[in-house]
C-alpha cells in the first residue's frame, strides 16, 4: 500500500473457476466470515476486496514467516497453543465451525505470533447445539464426527487443535 507503505498479501481469484466449480457460495462465505471476525489479533485481517471482469481479489494480512508446515521447532509452544485457543474461542463466539485446522491454516507473522487463514470451508451461523452437515476438510484432519458422516459442531475445530498440538509436539 503506497500511501502506507505497509505490505499485504493478494489472494487472487478466477471467477470462471469459481463460478465453473460451483464455488461462488464459499467463496462469499469466506468474504463474509472474513469481514465479521477481523480485528481480532490471531486471525488474519480482511483489508479490501475488490474485483476485475476476471478475477476477484482479497488484501489480507502478509505473513512473511510461513505457515506451521515449514516449522520444525517452536521456541515457546505454551504460547503458540494459547493463541490458536484464543483464535478459536473468537471464531466460536461469531457461531462459525472453522472445520479445515491443519498446519498449512496456521500462519506466522512478522513477529512470530499466529493468524489462522483460510475460512473457505468454515459454515457461519451455527448457533450452540447445532451441527453443520456437509462433509468437507483435509482427510489427514477429519474429525470422527466428520468421518462418521455424523454431522460436526464446535467439537470438531477442538479435535483439530488437539491433532494440530499432537503434530507439532511429535514432528
Amino acid at each position: 500500500h503506497n500511501l502506507s507503505d505497509k505490505v499485504y498479501a493478494m489472494k487472487v481469484m478466477n471467477k470462471n473457476y469459481i463460478i465453473n466449480e460451483k464455488y461462488l457460495h464459499y467463496v462469499v462465505s469466506e468474504f463474509e466470515i472474513m469481514k465479521l471476525l477481523s480485528g481480532f489479533p490471531f486471525v488474519l485481517d480482511l483489508h479490501y476486496c475488490f474485483q476485475s471482469a476476471n478475477y476477484l481479489y482479497l488484501i489480507i494480512d502478509y505473513c512473511p514467516n510461513g505457515d506451521f508446515t515449514k516449522i520444525k521447532y517452536i521456541n515457546n509452544m505454551k504460547l503458540f497453543f494459547a493463541e490458536v485457543i484464543l483464535a478459536f474461542e473468537h471464531i466460536h463466539q461469531h457461531n462459525i465451525i472453522y472445520r479445515d485446522l491443519k498446519p498449512e491454516n496456521i500462519l506466522l507473522d512478522s513477529t512470530g505470533h499466529i493468524e489462522v487463514c483460510d475460512f473457505n470451508l468454515a459454515k457461519n451461523g451455527i448457533p450452540k447445539g447445532k451441527r453443520a452437515d456437509s462433509f468437507c476438510g483435509s482427510p489427514m484432519y477429519l474429525s470422527p464426527e466428520m468421518l462418521g458422516g455424523r454431522g460436526v459442531d464446535y467439537r470438531c475445530d477442538i479435535y483439530g487443535i488437539g491433532l494440530l498440538m499432537y503434530e507439532i509436539a511429535t514432528g
